[in-house]
């Protein structure tokens, strides 16, 4: 992948991220505070956020192409079942083992959460149309930059 479409989609991502964590996050609050047990919270703002990141994710980060099928859409829902047990579990052990505000607990847990989801988007959900992207690596009519070639493993 060269450089430039390596920060193009970091940042789309980056931006993509951003809607879905604010979905997330004001959602959670908004549930939290309304007396919904935090958990619960987390998993209905989790939800509402995964069903907004596959539809922006798909079509305007990764940019996947022709009708969305049942493998891409199980393969989302494992990695975004995945990213809900690891921010759930790391939400119990912020919040109530070590005594940060649910709001914090939150922030922090969303954080790693969200590098599992992209490495797992990138990797897996969406790879086809990611392969588009690092064929430009093997092509013989790109320039030949060596530090392109690097990108590609960031």
């Amino acid at each position: 992948m060269r450089k430039s479409q390596t920060k193009i989609l970091l940042l789309k991502s980056g931006l993509v991220g951003g809607v879905n964590a604010s979905i997330d996050f004001a959602l959670f609050t908004l549930l939290t505070y309304a007396g919904i047990p935090y958990l619960a919270s987390q998993y209905m703002s989790s939800i509402c956020s995964g069903i907004n990141s596959f539809h922006l994710n798909r079509r305007w980060t990764f940019q996947s192409t022709g009708h969305t099928n049942r493998g891409e859409i199980l393969k989302f829902l494992v990695i975004n079942l995945l990213s809900l047990l690891l921010t759930s579990g790391l939400l119990v052990i912020f919040h109530q083992y070590m005594g940060w505000p649910v709001t914090i607990s939150k922030c922090f847990s969303m954080g790693i959460g969200w590098i599992l989801n992209f490495c797992g988007n990138r990797l897996w959900v969406f790879e086809q149309s990611h392969q588009a992207y690092a064929g430009c690596l093997f092509n013989s009519d790109q320039p030949n930059d060596s530090s392109d070639k690097l990108d590609g493993y960031l």
